[in-house]
Order: structure tokens, then C-alpha cells, then sequence
């Protein structure tokens, strides 16, 4: 304990002698036992920050060291793996690429060959629409002069 805080406890006015009597045996014996010292709170924790610093400091400097170092050697290992994968993409790419020319040239070289094939290709994709209808066609009148109409008779039963 620090004599700053047992200085700051309350001091009541109706507390009994019995009470401070067994208060102020209980100081000495912490006294006796090395517990109250005479400094400030903030520098004692202030000590006891920097020998806790100072003891664990090369710990975490090796500690932060090797993880570093486990990191640098993920990354380059995964930065391998991205390279091995789009090397692979191209190869496939291009491969892809040389197999459509392979059959472009083909077509090519027996398009006599499979001129029949073609034909009918062709035909097949020909677009045959319905013709529309729109009834009876009828015939042009033409003008007859010598045309002489039925005689039409009441039909009376």
C-alpha cells in the first residue's frame, strides 16, 4: 500500500476508538511486513512498466522476427501457386487457340471433299417462311363485247 491512498481513506468523526485502534495496528503490521512504502503510485507502476518492457522486449522482437519471416515465406509460396495457375490458364489458351486453327485449316484443305455436307448445312439453315393466304384469287374481268347474259327466269313453285 502507499501512504497517498491510506491518507485519502475517510476519517469519520463518530468512529470509535476500538475501530482506529485495530486500524492502526493493522498499518503497523503492514509496515512491519514491507507492504506501505513511502513512494508515488504513478511511478511505481511506472517502474514496474518498464522492467516488465525491458525483460519481455527481445522475447517480442524474436517472437515478431519469425513471424515475419513464416509470413514472407507463405506469401511467396502462394504468389508461386497464383503464377503456376495463370502459366497453366495460358498454355490451355493457347492450345485452345491452335486446336480452332488446326480445324479452321482442315475445313479448308477437304472443303471439296465435304461439299455435300455444306449443301445441306446451308439448306438447313435456310429460313423457309409460310406463305400467306388470303383467299381465292380471283381473275380480272376483261370486257367482252359479244357477251350475252342468261336469260334468268322466276323459278315459282
Amino acid at each position: 500500500m502507499f501512504t497517498d491512498t491510506l491518507k485519502e481513506l475517510p476519517q469519520a468523526e463518530d468512529s470509535t476508538d476500538k475501530l482506529k485502534g485495530k486500524i492502526s495496528r493493522l498499518l503497523e503490521e503492514l509496515d512491519s511486513l514491507g507492504f506501505i512504502t513511502d513512494s508515488n503510485l504513478h511511478e511505481a507502476v511506472l517502474n514496474k512498466v518498464k522492467s516488465v518492457v525491458s525483460s519481455k522486449e527481445k522475447e517480442a522482437i524474436e517472437e515478431q522476427c519469425k513471424v515475419y519471416t513464416e509470413w514472407e515465406t507463405l506469401k511467396e509460396r502462394l504468389l508461386q501457386e497464383q503464377l503456376d495457375e495463370l502459366t497453366r490458364q495460358q498454355r490451355l489458351a493457347k492450345v485452345q487457340q491452335e486446336k480452332e486453327d488446326i480445324l479452321k485449316r482442315e475445313e479448308m484443305l477437304f472443303f471439296f471433299d465435304n461439299e455435300e455436307k455444306w449443301e445441306l448445312a446451308i439448306e438447313k439453315k435456310r429460313v423457309f417462311y409460310r406463305k400467306r393466304y388470303f383467299g381465292k384469287r380471283k381473275k380480272p374481268r376483261s370486257a367482252d363485247d359479244n357477251y350475252i347474259p342468261p336469260e334468268v327466269k322466276p323459278n315459282r313453285s
